[in-house]
């Protein structure tokens, strides 16, 4: 039994280390790529708010919009390192790979430990996990709690009394860092409740659940309470990512409000003035919230068939293989990391070898229904929103540890085949997408190539913008935007025969004369 510990506690350390150095590596690797220094969107924005937060002003402005705890935990890491795109990230790393010791703690607490050994092993050779362990996000984050929270459920399921609380703090940790895991923790609160009903002291866990909870969202309930006298429980974007996923030119992935500007800023201010027209009065944060939270339910209930196809959708997109991207393409951003050149796990596996296994293990192992109350509620609570690669990766260390369990299973049972066509059967859906599906193909990402001459623009790199600029209208646009951006890169150049060539073109394009006065300076520069 010594012996046995030993070995184990070696493999874990080992693959701890691994998990460490494929992610330390990555980041490294990732600074050549010109986004690392230049984030957009939701990392930009993270950025900005951190930047503010450590300048000292810790408290902030206004109802937060989004759950604060990245932003803040990226404050303080700038307070105390400087401004750095290094360090938070490498810190992100350690995190990553705690991670993959959590998923190993979770399979053995559910399971067995050859199960979590195993389900750790795929955590850290899981590309997607190593790709967003580098990004300013918060999914990094979000997967340590959520995974953190599963693992005090288990000791709250085994020992009771105080360890609810723990399992209380690690819900209330990780709902403001995403909130949805709240209709999860709502789920565990009413079985507890059932559970507990007739029995002597029936209160105490679902109560130190609710205190534990609280504890943590009470402050950022009474700071948002306090800087704008609204009772926002912790952001008030919800009701705008619900619109978002359910109207009626909703795709399912895109996260833009029909209406308003594609960019962050623009997009935030837009949602706002519409809903404030729209009522004709100045609207409360939480107002604006349930503005366009209504008109979502508006179309569900207007609409019933075209939601259920559009649910259907995102269900299909929530499930299937690709990572469909939501601020940057993994797959045209992998490019740039060396470690992710490498033939690593991917969801094309995982998942087929997840599901596989909680269909061959249905009924097998009852202990592990909160792993499957998670996996299906959490997922419920992207699907009703938007779906993207970033919100699927918080179910996947589940699909890790029934995949683990199922490899575990395939050894040991004697109907080797029906596992094994199970399996099959399993592959060839989830991953019959990559028969149609070019979003993984870098020469055919137009967004990507745009996105990447944008960020080298940012930097005077004037030969790489042309480059990627030219790329992206070979593989072709009707909008005039790209060829304004080349023909002004081209000035930059001194070719001025293509700045008035691109410069032309974007004429021919700009049917509502949106950039008519930089095409005229571009053509006066260009004689």
């Amino acid at each position: 039994e010594e012996n046995k510990g030993m070995s184990l506690g070696h493999f874990v350390l080992m693959l701890f280390v691994l998990a460490l150095l494929l992610r330390v590596g990555h980041v490294v690797s990732m600074r050549s790529s010109p986004l690392f220094d230049q984030p957009i969107m939701d990392m930009a924005e993270h950025d900005s708010w951190a930047r503010q937060l450590a300048s000292g002003k810790w408290l902030g402005e206004g109802a937060f919009f989004r759950a604060p705890a990245y932003p803040y935990l990226l404050g303080v890491t700038y307070a105390i390192f400087g401004h750095s795109y290094l360090i938070p990230r490498l810190l992100q790393a350690v995190l990553g790979a705690f991670t993959c010791l959590l998923i190993f703690w979770l399979g053995s607490r559910f399971f067995d430990e050859p199960t979590g050994l195993l389900a750790m092993a795929m955590s850290c050779f899981y590309w997607p996990f190593i790709f967003y362990d580098g990004e300013l996000l918060l999914t990094s984050l979000a997967l340590f709690l959520n995974v953190l929270t599963l693992v005090a459920i288990s000791y709250g399921l085994e020992k009771g009394g105080n360890y609810w609380l723990f399992t209380g703090l690690s819900f209330g940790m990780a709902a403001i860092t995403r909130p949805n895991i709240l209709l999860f923790g709502l789920c565990i609160g009413l079985w507890l409740l059932h559970q507990s009903y007739g029995k002597k002291r029936a209160w105490r866990g679902p109560l130190l659940l609710l205190l534990g909870t609280v504890f943590v969202i009470a402050p950022i309930t009474v700071r948002n309470y306090y800087v704008s006298g609204d009772a926002v429980l912790i952001a008030w974007q919800g009701g705008v990512n619900f619109y978002i996923g359910n109207n009626p030119h909703s795709d399912g992935h895109t996260a833009v409000v029909p209406g308003t500007r594609a960019d962050w800023q623009g997009g935030y201010e837009d949602t706002i003035a519409i809903a404030m027209k729209e009522e004709g009065r100045s609207l409360k944060p939480s107002e604006i919230s349930w503005f366009w939270f209504t008109k979502g339910l508006k179309f569900i209930v207007s609409e019933p068939i075209a939601f259920i196809k559009l649910f259907a959708k995102k269900t299909s997109m929530f499930v299937l293989a690709p990572e469909i991207p939501n601020n940057i393409s993994l797959y045209f951003f992998r490019q740039f990391s060396r470690p992710l050149s490498w033939p690593l796990l991917g969801y094309s596996l995982v998942g087929p070898l997840g599901f596989a296994g909680m269909f061959i293990l249905w009924g097998k192992r009852q202990n592990g229904w909160p792993l499957l109350l998670y996996l299906s509620v959490y997922s419920f609570s992207i699907i009703i929103f938007f779906v993207c690669a970033r919100y699927r990766i918080q179910v996947v260390p589940i699909l890790m540890i029934y995949g683990s369990a199922f490899l575990i299973e395939l050894n040991e049972r004697e109907d080797f085949r029906k596992c094994v066509l199970v399996f099959v059967v399993a592959f060839a859906i989830i991953n019959c997408p990559w028969l149609w599906y070019e979003g993984y193909l870098p020469e055919k990402d137009l967004y990507s190539h745009l996105t990447l001459g944008n960020a080298h623009v940012k930097k005077s790199q004037w030969p790489e913008a042309r480059k990627a600029y030219e790329t992206a209208i070979k593989i072709g646009t009707t909008e005039a935007g790209p060829y304004v951006n080349l023909a002004l890169v081209c000035l930059r150049l001194n070719d001025k025969k293509s700045a008035l060539k691109y410069a032309d073109e974007a004429a021919r394009l700009d049917s509502d004369e949106k950039y008519g006065g930089k095409i005229a300076r571009i053509r006066i520069m260009a004689k």
